[in-house]
């Protein structure tokens, strides 16, 4: 009978296989591909490299969150005015506002750690706010947040009158030098103007001044300043003399690179009352008019009279994008006035459900 069990392979067949099959492999001629796929191959690079550079150029949508920064006062309480109006000017706003991503260049303790190793400036008790060294001084607003640097105290001496190119010459290479890393950009137009003495006075024009007092913001793709969370001061401000001669320099620990991420449209002037009226808003100042004390969430009523755009950066989120900074008259329930500043986002929000 026929043996129809299978014959056993030996060890070595399948590297004999493997064998034959590359040298028929080498004896084939390579075949020349086909130039229409050689034509679509091309094509297919092209498109990518074009679709890469359209996203690289197209910013992606950023959703903005609503956070606890746009929801409180300045004292952490949270807002109640519900009556809003507008009586001021007609705004002239662009069509789109940029925001921007942002990212800590170095720490609040850093910048202060080399301030005082510039200065030779020491604290004199680990509780202290301030750093000296004779007549040189760094005092911490706890308050605010902002560092004020004096160089040289302000006397009675006879001054000439300050150049104000001169002085921002001046002004801008110190900045330079103390925050080589942060791109800053005078405002001129809100300079402020005085007589320097060792008592404070009013502003004075510029042909009179013997000291000027520069704010900063740090540059961005806009003409629009930056400002330190809920401060309504300059993020970085100036002083110089007549005599050219950096008398103090006032500064908020705003030392973040931004990236633009996004443009977006803003919100309609009531749009944005509308949104103060559900409490999305943060008062940040309230100066009472009448002498009489009124906790500032006890404010009900608003009557506003001029509004601007400021940029500022949400600590939570880590966005830098635009706010209304609306002024005014504000009105609790015992009729007490004051006047009073509320910022309010100028771009839509993806708001908490309440």
């Amino acid at each position: 009978m026929e043996n129809t069990l299978p014959k056993h392979t030996p060890p070595s067949a399948p590297y004999s296989e493997m064998r034959n099959i590359r040298a028929s492999l080498q004896d084939e001629s390579p075949r020349k591909p086909s130039r229409i796929w050689m034509v679509l191959g091309g094509a297919a690079i092209v498109l990518l490299i074009i679709a890469a550079v359209i996203q690289v150029l197209t910013p992606k949508k950023v959703t903005i969150p609503e956070t606890s920064f746009v929801t409180t006062n300045v004292n952490d309480t949270l807002p109640h005015i519900t009556d809003v109006s507008y009586t001021g000017p007609t705004a002239d706003f662009p069509t789109q506002f940029p925001i921007f991503s942002s990212r800590q260049l170095f720490s609040e303790g850093q910048v202060v750690s080399d301030i005082s190793a510039k200065y030779g400036l020491l604290k004199p008790d680990p509780e202290a706010n301030y750093w000296i060294n004779g007549d040189l001084g760094l005092v911490h607003d706890q308050t605010t947040g902002s560092y004020t640097l004096i160089l040289k105290d302000p006397s009675n001496e006879a001054l000439p009158v300050v150049d104000p190119t001169r002085a921002e010459e001046v002004a801008h290479s110190f900045l330079e030098e103390v925050f080589p890393e942060i791109p800053l950009r005078p405002m001129m137009d809100a300079a402020s103007y005085y007589i320097m003495s060792s008592e404070p006075d009013n502003t004075v024009t510029a042909s009179e001044a013997t000291a000027v007092v520069i704010p900063y913001t740090p540059e961005i793709e806009t003409e629009y300043p930056v400002i330190y969370e809920k401060s309504f001061q300059p993020a970085f401000a100036v002083t110089v003399d007549g005599e050219n001669t950096i008398r103090v320099l006032q500064f908020f620990p705003l030392f973040q690179q931004f990236t633009k991420v996004d443009e977006q449209a803003p919100i309609s002037i009531d749009q944005a009352l509308e949104q103060i009226k559900q409490g999305v808003a943060s008062i940040i100042s309230a100066t009472i008019v009448d002498y009489n004390r009124v906790p500032i969430s006890d404010l009900t009523k608003a009557e506003f009279t001029s509004v601007t755009i400021e940029y500022r950066l949400d600590p939570t989120s880590q966005l830098l994008y635009p706010f209304y900074h609306f002024t005014g008259k504000g009105t609790n329930s015992r009729n007490v006035n004051a006047e009073i500043d509320v910022i309010t986002p100028a771009v839509n929000i993806a708001r908490r459900n309440r």
